[in-house]
This record gives C-alpha cells, structure tokens and sequence, in this order.
C-alpha cells in the first residue's frame, strides 16, 4: 500500500459578519479555523469572551445577543497563504466601505479607511444602532463609569446644533469657556435637559458629565440642582 506524504493545503477563510435584523455588514475577518474563530464570536455575544469597552464589535455583538440575536456570518473568499487572506480581508473592507458601510474593525489600517471616507463620527453610525433599552446589560470596563450610555448620549449631544460659534460671540469670558467647553453658556434645549436626565441616571462623575454635554462643571451642577435632579451631597466632584 502506498501512502501519501502530500499535505493538505491549508485554507484560509474571509468572512463577513452580518447583523440579522436589516442583513448589515459590520466587521470582516479572515481565519485558517474558520469553525472554531465563528464560535469565539458567538461566545463573546453571550458574554463569554474578554472584557470589552468603547464601540467595538466585541460591544455589538453583546447588544445583539441582549436583544434575542445571534450574528450572521458569510464567507466571501477562500485562500491559500495567510498573506493572501490578509490581502482579501483588506480589499473586502474597501468594497464595503466603497458602498456606504463602515466596519468595527480594529486594525490601525482598517479604521483609518474608515476614517477617511466617512469622518471621525462613523462610530456614531454603529452607536445609533445599538439597542437603548439593553445598554446597561452589556459587559464594559472603560475608564466611564457607563461607556456605551456615554458614547450614546454624546452622539445626541453632538447633533443639537450651537446657536452661536466661537467666532460670533463677543463676550471674552465666553469665547475663553468655549476653548474648553463648546457649548459654554448655550441656552439649554429641552432636548439636552432630557438627555441630562437620562445620564444622571448613570453618571455622577461631574467631571464626565462636562466632557459628555461640553460645559462646565459648574453649569452642570446648577442645572442638575436646579431640575431637582440632584442634593449636593450626592455628587462626585
């Protein structure tokens, strides 16, 4: 009987995952133990995988699985070295990307090209579509005390426009706030108060809460005192 000594070629796969609810793509990834790197996914949606923080797809696929979903995933290529897969995984990101899809991808590379085509608020696009009512069931450890309600609120935040720039306001005082803090002395919209609300809930940092509405801390804690929201005794400082 002769053997053979000829060893098996091993493939390396590209691959999309896929938010089941609108068929989105989110993240590609390429792997030679395609079977086994699907599963780390799937384990690190149900709260299995490493610590997670910031807007990644390590938080998306937590916020899927919080609200009854697991993430899809399609194989778009097959290849024969690593190099080639690496290569395919890249050009697949740009053909997403070319078509109107950012990608939670991490690699220093990837996000840059997402960065140049869709600005620095693309992360923005995948805060909108994580669930709201989920949020403070996902596994984070950030230097925020609540990351994913932080980067949410302040996704809103950003999108209340300024009445008056830097540029059009006389006063120096203000012009030197703003520096810091853009929206220093900005009449509060009814929509801010609410958003205000909603992150007291879950933010007592006062420092944070300048950062996340861009005013100082000093406003925050007159405004928050003034709605009832807060005693003095009640706030980190």
């Amino acid at each position: 009987m002769v053997h053979s000594t000829k060893e098996e070629k091993m493939i390396y796969i590209t691959y999309v995952i896929i938010d089941p609810r609108d068929a989105t793509p989110v993240y590609v990834g390429q792997s030679n133990s395609y079977e086994i790197r699907k599963t780390q996914h799937i384990e690190v949606a149900m709260g299995k995988g490493p610590s997670i923080c910031g807007v990644n797809i390590r938080t998306y696929l937590v916020d899927l699985y919080n609200i009854g979903y697991l993430p899809k995933f399609k194989i778009v290529e097959k290849c024969e070295s690593e190099e080639e897969s690496l290569k395919s995984e890249t050009e697949y990101i740009k053909k997403l990307i070319h078509n109107g899809f950012p990608v939670l991808n991490g690699w220093k590379e990837h996000k840059k090209m997402c960065f140049e085509r869709f600005g620095r608020s693309y992360k923005n696009y995948f805060i909108e579509r994580l669930s709201a009512k989920n949020l403070n069931d996902l596994k984070v450890i950030s230097t925020k005390s609540n990351p994913i309600i932080f980067f949410s609120i302040g996704a809103k935040i950003h999108k209340i426009p300024i009445s008056k720039s830097k540029k059009n306001i006389i006063d120096k005082k203000i012009r030197a706030a703003r520096k810091k803090h853009p929206r220093a002395y900005e009449p509060y919209t009814s929509e801010e108060d609410s958003l205000l609300c909603q992150a007291y809930e879950e933010i007592k940092d006062i420092s944070e809460l300048a950062e996340l509405f861009q005013r100082q801390p000093s406003a925050l804690f007159s405004r928050l005192k003034k709605k009832g929201l807060m005693k003095t005794s009640e706030i980190q400082k």
